[in-house]
């Protein structure tokens, strides 16, 4: 029986090692009033702390196919921000590079996405996709009559898949486009059905699941998992909810992590987060919050960390970034364990 416990333990172990692939984790310190990003190889300090200023606040960072990192900075020039995309290494801990900045709009950054051919696809809070050359640093706007509400890029099919809000109709729809002439190739749209698309991602098998959000008051929202082509539904799971915003992250071929809003008008926003078993449909609830100073929203900010075991984060991002944090989840082999971090980014590494 003690040899049986052991094992036990080993196996646990061992499970919580692997989980510990390297991130990049962006924070605010109230004692030095620096803005971070600082590397980790584990879960109890960082290695590094490969940038800082105290009034240049880095929003997103994502690692570039070449092994650099791309960090999306936000630049308060007084009565506008700039918005800045730098190019840094890791090995030598510099930076390489420091792209055109985008100056068109006073905004923040959601997003950065690697694509092939040596481009960088950006996202802004106002939904503005930005196409970067990483050669020259010169960008192009896509343009078109939505705002781009989610983006990611299906490796699989070498497409970018955009969530938009079409400016006309106000519905929410999911654009598929070629990422290398940036043209719409086909496109989602469930408002015929009375849902609009909030959210999407790709499956390590190349099936795409869409959160899709129901316009009828109280009736329960889906997750649809398609074909990699977009035609044929492979399976709907209801969520057991009626959320207006819904985000999710793809862990598995079989599980989703998410995150659903319901907005209060006279009372407190509500969110909560789920992990999702859509083989079993079956769900584990993460959290629930009923805060007033919620700023902007919380959103699953990283895709899986290592498939063994599926690992996935959460931001609580508050308007005061002291308060923010970060919430990195293991699914173990018993439970789910949690690691909180003060801090509003995070995105896993290969060092």
């Amino acid at each position: 029986q003690k040899m049986k416990t052991v094992a036990i333990l080993l196996l646990i172990s061992a499970v919580a090692f692997a989980a510990t692939t390297p991130f990049a984790l962006v924070r605010y310190s109230g004692k030095t009033q620096f803005y971070t990003v600082e590397v980790f190889k584990g879960y109890v300090k960082p290695e590094f702390i490969l940038y800082q200023s105290p009034n240049r606040v880095p929003e997103v960072v994502r690692q570039l196919p070449n092994g650099d990192v791309a960090i999306g900075i936000m630049e308060d020039k007084g009565n506008h921000n700039e918005m800045v995309v730098e190019i840094w290494d890791l090995q030598t801990k510099t930076m390489k590079k420091r792209l055109d900045p985008y100056t068109e709009h006073s905004d923040f950054w959601l997003e950065l996405l690697p694509l092939p051919n040596n481009k960088l696809l950006g996202r802004t809070h106002l939904g503005v996709p930005i196409i970067w050359d990483l050669g020259d640093g010169s960008y192009q706007v896509l343009e078109g009559s939505f705002v781009a509400i989610w983006v990611v890029y299906d490796a699989n099919q070498d497409k970018i898949l955009i969530v938009e809000q079409q400016t006309d109709t106000m519905n929410l729809v999911l654009s598929v486009l070629n990422s290398q002439t940036f043209e719409q190739e086909k496109q989602l749209d469930l408002s015929g059905e009375n849902y609009n698309i909030y959210s999407c991602d790709v499956m390590p098998n190349g099936n795409i699941v869409v959160y899709c959000s129901s316009n009828n008051d109280g009736e329960n929202d889906e997750f649809r998992i398609y074909d990699p082509q977009l035609q044929n539904i492979v399976k709907t799971i209801t969520t057991g909810h009626s959320a207006e915003w819904g985000l999710m992250s793809a862990i598995s071929d079989s599980e989703i992590a998410f995150l659903g809003i319901q907005m209060g008008l006279s009372e407190p926003n509500h969110y909560f987060g789920q992990f999702v078993d859509t083989k079993d449909e079956t769900s584990v609830e993460l959290f629930t919050d009923e805060d007033k100073r919620f700023f902007g929203a919380v959103y699953p900010c990283a895709p899986p960390l290592g498939q063994n075991p599926p690992v996935f984060a959460f931001r609580h991002w508050y308007s005061n970034p002291i308060l923010s944090r970060v919430h990195i989840y293991e699914k173990g082999t018993f439970q789910i364990k949690k690691h909180t971090f003060n801090g509003f980014w995070m995105t896993p590494l290969t060092l």
